[in-house]
């Protein structure tokens, strides 16, 4: 059986195999981002803002990024099932960054999964300035999330962004979270949001080895019978799939309340093994360290205040051929304001300098050179890590029993 190296959480220095850039710190940081889009303009728009603002900003403090816009590579069997999807179902629904997240993180310390509307704002800020702050807690943090809005006890978040630390715990937690894909039937193009919940609450419950009683089991809310999308919800046997986000949705705050977490990243006493941004305040600390990101699908005229001081942002990218006749105006004006926040960097960046001097052509092939040597450098190491368990598969001394000792 293949095996991955994995960095336990209790383990100071750790061995690694794997990242190809290190941080001055000497931390194993990656930026895990994929996406495909029918749409050619549209699939080229994401490709030319997105490809530039990752690959700068991790260039700048030592990171890989890891930014993928095509199937292949990702057609492999779902990890834990038997269920083999093409690489157009792999794509569905956003679930092309979980998978190739999980492929990843045995490499790293940390790696940060991200949309492909999701932009760096704040180029000088590193990772490390939050992964420090947690470090300082003393708290055993594994994952960092953003927030949506400022109320007290929403647990609840956009998956536009996450940091996740290499530890058993979170291997343990990729896995599932895809596995739960197939949990419910007819849900193999049900979007990753509602599952990433329930796989939360389960790796938050096993953390503190907390009783499962049928009021913190959310797995309980992915019934068999339930189909269609959250956007256009079919009714199954037990309702909509937009009541059975709700469902999860109170569930994951009832199992984070009820053990007592904390919403906040600084300011507040963390509590492992999961840390939520502050995220937007509405006017109250107007310059306020929110956290992962800003998302400005939500709330948009009450959340404009933050772009300045956000250090990313979740906003949809829109073609400059289409602003003129461009009729929701908020969401116009936030894209704008996020645009004009990363001009602003361009001077002080050598390499965001001589991106904006190429053409669209030339970023796209860049970009599609580099998601190149990703998978060469990742399919390295897949075949190193087979060689390796073969051969201790065969130094293994055979017992008077027969069978293999260590």
């Amino acid at each position: 059986r293949e095996t991955s190296p994995v960095v336990s959480h209790r383990e100071t220095s750790p061995v690694h195999t794997g990242a190809r850039r290190i941080t001055p710190g000497g931390k194993r940081i990656g930026l895990v981002s994929a996406f495909r889009f029918d749409d050619e303009q549209t699939h080229r728009l994401f490709v030319t803002e997105g490809f530039p603002n990752k690959e700068c900003y991790a260039r700048r403090h030592g990171y890989d990024n890891i930014f993928v816009t095509s199937y292949e590579g990702l057609g492999r069997s779902v990890p834990k099932t038997r269920v083999e999807l093409s690489d157009q179902d792999k794509w569905r629904s956003s679930w092309a960054k979980v998978v190739l997240a999980q492929q990843h993180l045995p490499y790293y310390d940390w790696i940060l999964i991200c949309d492909g509307d999701y932009f760096i704002l704040n180029y000088s800020r590193p990772l490390e300035a939050f992964i420090e702050e947690f470090e300082k807690s003393g708290e055993d943090i594994h994952l960092f999330a953003p927030r949506d809005y400022p109320y007290e006890g929403n647990f609840a978040f956009s998956m536009f962004a996450l940091l996740v630390r290499n530890t058993p715990l979170m291997n343990e937690f990729m896995t599932e979270w895809i596995a739960s894909r197939f949990t419910c039937e007819e849900s193999a193009f049900w979007a990753e949001q509602p599952h990433v919940f329930i796989a939360i609450a389960r790796a938050l419950r096993k953390y503190h080895e907390s009783p499962v009683s049928p009021d913190v089991d959310c797995s309980r809310f992915c019934p068999a019978g339930v189909s269609g999308s959250l956007a256009a919800p079919k009714t199954g046997s037990n309702g909509s799939l937009r009541q059975l986000q709700l469902n999860i949705t109170r569930c994951l705050d009832k199992v984070a309340r009820g053990l007592n977490l904390t919403l906040g990243h600084y300011d507040t006493k963390l509590k492992a093994p999961m840390v939520w941004s502050w995220g937007p305040s509405h006017h109250k600390f107007p310059t306020r360290d929110i956290g992962l990101g800003l998302n400005l699908l939500f709330e948009v005229d009450t959340n404009l205040y933050a772009i300045p001081h956000a250090f990313a942002a979740h906003v949809k990218p829109i073609h400059q051929s289409d602003l003129g006749d461009f009729r929701d105006h908020t969401r116009k004006q936030a894209w704008l304001m996020t645009k004009d926040r990363r001009r602003e960097q361009v001077t002080e960046d050598a390499c965001l300098t001589q991106y904006a001097r190429m053409d669209d052509e030339t970023i796209v092939r860049i970009a599609e050179e580099s998601e190149a040597l990703s998978r060469k450098w990742f399919e390295e190491k897949m075949l190193r890590m087979r060689q390796f368990n073969r051969q201790e598969a065969s130094s293994v001394p055979i017992s008077a029993e027969g069978g293999g000792t260590r």
